[in-house]
């Protein structure tokens, strides 16, 4: 496997056609608006370009960095892309899709948040039989907060915003069988950025009174949470390979260890750029 590269040229793309495998998908935006869905190639870490239409927003790569999930704003629909280039395939939708979705760890199956009523859905859309599946409900709102499955498929978890107007976090097992609710949570990342190991999700307390509120890590399974102090401003956009991604501002996105320390480059765009959407595909790359 060739070198990763870590700083992205836009004048050096790669065609398309050749990458198979993405072990990230991003949406760089320039000053003036114009925006460019790139990802890095899993086999030689170079980037190239991928269509994204413009009423179009990226939502999610498969664990294996084969496919991703965008949502067409025009027609209300969800549009399954290979990264090689494709035809689109819709998928079928329970409710109102709201944008949060999240493959799972297997790539056999997509989750959705979506929204029937005055109550948030949680279904499974199986990508063999395309049939859907609801796993879970609850009284409020599907806004496009976060969505994530356990890297061993175990558990989906989903941030939503309760009657009262406050976000809630629920975890439940992959039979709908609810394994944890918080209260006042927020999911940090998502599809597959929310979790630093299969038993780790990543939370952030939305009532935090002051400075920069400290990560949360929930162990479902057991219910233990761990406070890890943040001293840094900017925004954590989950965890890649046991790592959490810091977005710096003018610069891109770099990782570091729980304790802020060893800060290594992950995605840097330059002063000219920023990065507006990540995820990451912890399968993509060759063993």
């Amino acid at each position: 496997m060739a070198a990763r590269s870590t700083h992205l040229d836009p004048d050096a793309l790669l065609d398309r056609a050749a990458v198979e495998r993405a072990d990230l998908i991003a949406l760089v935006r320039a000053h003036d608006g114009r925006s460019t869905l790139i990802a890095r190639d899993a086999r030689t870490g170079g980037f190239c370009g991928l269509p994204l239409g413009p009423l179009e927003t990226p939502r999610a790569v498969s664990y294996d960095g084969t496919r991703f999930l965008v949502s067409d704003l025009a027609g209300g629909r969800l549009l399954l892309r290979t990264v090689g280039g494709d035809a689109d395939t819709v998928l079928p939708s329970e409710g109102e899709q709201s944008g949060a979705v999240a493959f799972s760890p297997d790539g056999t199956g997509v989750a959705m948040l979506n929204q029937a009523g005055g109550r948030a859905l949680l279904s499974v859309v199986d990508l063999r039989s395309r049939g859907a599946r609801t796993v879970w409900t609850g009284e409020g709102a599907a806004e496009d907060l976060a969505l994530t499955w356990s890297p061993g498929g175990r558990f989906l978890a989903a941030t939503y915003v309760t009657p009262d107007d406050t976000s809630a976090t629920v975890v439940v097992g992959h039979d709908g069988a609810l394994v944890a609710g918080q209260d006042g949570m927020e999911i940090v990342g998502s599809s597959h950025r929310a979790w630093l190991d299969d038993h780790r999700l990543l939370l952030v307390d939305e009532f935090w009174p002051d400075g920069v509120p400290p990560i949360v890590v929930l162990d479902p399974a057991t219910g233990a949470r761990e406070r890890l102090r943040r001293t840094r401003h900017g925004a954590v956009l989950g965890a890649a390979g046991g790592r959490l991604l810091h977005l710096i501002d003018r610069e891109g996105v770099v990782t570091e260890t729980t304790a802020e320390t060893d800060r290594r480059p992950f995605l840097i765009v330059g002063p000219d750029l920023s990065v507006a959407f990540l995820d990451v595909a912890p399968g993509a790359s060759p063993r």
